[in-house]
């Protein structure tokens, strides 16, 4: 009989952290699932730590393969999962003891839905911030899910810009294989975040979800982890998820694609911001701006719908290859916009 769970991890360059997260998964107080270590072709000892795991307890397996990158990783993994539900754990991040114990509970008491979603902390260097689900717990079939979550699903407009109902963290969700094996995000132009495109897809998607109360996933914060290094082609990322959501979500409604454009406006805000916070001068943030929107054409694909006014200006200046003032705008902003 499979199991309940597979608990899929991608190890990449984390040997600080990687007995952390694999005993926090092994402590368990529920034990049906197996365990999937993915090598990512790392160079440090996380090879030979995944294979004393996989040598020390049954329910571990490992794959070793050549560097692909954290989807690649995660993909692999999915394809040789067993588990009715798959539940995805980044290296360097850790879990509570009663996890999987809490979603067995949620799902036999909720008609087995097709996802789960939950909250989560993140840990910074200075301490803990707690980010719970901002849903309302419990079971939404397909009609509720419609009539509840599809028109707030990635911009609330009844909240300040951008505040989502659901954070779109892979990790923080648990799915059904099938769900996730038809709608994985494996796009190679993506190197980042795509976990929000198929979380968001699977979300759409699914039948069923339950919303689980509580903060059961502790989600690292540090220099070296991806969302903390600073990324010189961010710009491009994010046009390649625009892309990539409009074609396997946007398309299905006019509310989801002006949805999904104010989602991707908030996020090239953010990767604007990150010049500064990786210490770029204005002239240096400017010029990074202005090379990847060349490159990647992301102007010419933002739209002005749905928007707050001031947004619109933001989008505007892009359109009008005002980079440098775009990027004056956003260092002026980001004391009082939500960007960390």
């Amino acid at each position: 009989m499979p199991p309940e769970f597979t608990v899929i991890v991608p190890v990449y360059r984390v040997e600080p952290y990687l007995r952390q997260c694999v005993d926090s998964i092994l402590a368990q107080t529920y034990d049906a699932f197996e365990l999937i270590l993915v090598d990512d072709g790392s160079p440090d000892g996380c090879p030979a730590i995944c294979d004393g795991y996989a040598k020390s307890d049954g329910r571990v397996r490992v794959i070793h393969k050549e560097n692909g990158g954290l989807a690649d990783a995660r993909h692999a993994g999915l394809k040789q999962a067993s588990g009715q539900y798959i539940c995805f754990v980044d290296s360097d991040d850790w879990v509570s003891p009663d996890w999987l114990e809490t979603m067995k509970r949620h799902i036999d008491g909720n008609r087995r839905p097709d996802m789960l979603v939950f909250g989560l902390v993140w840990v910074y260097p200075d301490g803990p911030v707690s980010h719970p689900l901002t849903l309302p717990d419990g079971f939404y079939d397909k009609a509720r899910l419609e009539a509840e979550v599809y028109p707030r699903m990635l911009y609330d407009r009844s909240k300040p810009f951008l505040e989502k109902i659901i954070q779109g963290h892979i990790c923080a969700k648990i799915t059904k294989r099938q769900l996730l094996m038809d709608h994985f995000a494996n796009e190679p132009r993506i190197t980042a975040m795509e976990d929000d495109a198929m979380a968001y897809e699977c979300l759409y998607f699914a039948d069923s979800i339950c919303a689980c109360d509580g903060e059961f996933y502790f989600y690292r914060q540090h220099s070296q982890s991806i969302m903390g290094r600073y990324h010189a082609d961010a710009i491009e990322n994010t046009a390649a998820i625009l892309d990539y959501m409009t074609e396997h979500l946007a398309r299905y409604s006019d509310d989801l694609r002006l949805q999904v454009n104010a989602y991707m406006v908030f996020w090239t805000i953010r990767d604007i911001a990150d010049e500064f916070r990786a210490g770029h001068s204005l002239r240096e943030a400017a010029g990074n701006v202005r090379r990847q929107m060349r490159a990647s054409g992301l102007s010419s694909k933002l739209r002005f719908e749905g928007l707050p006014m001031y947004i619109r200006a933001f989008v505007l200046l892009l359109k009008l290859r005002l980079y440098g003032t775009a990027v004056l705008l956003t260092r002026s902003r980001m004391s009082q916009e939500d960007l960390q």
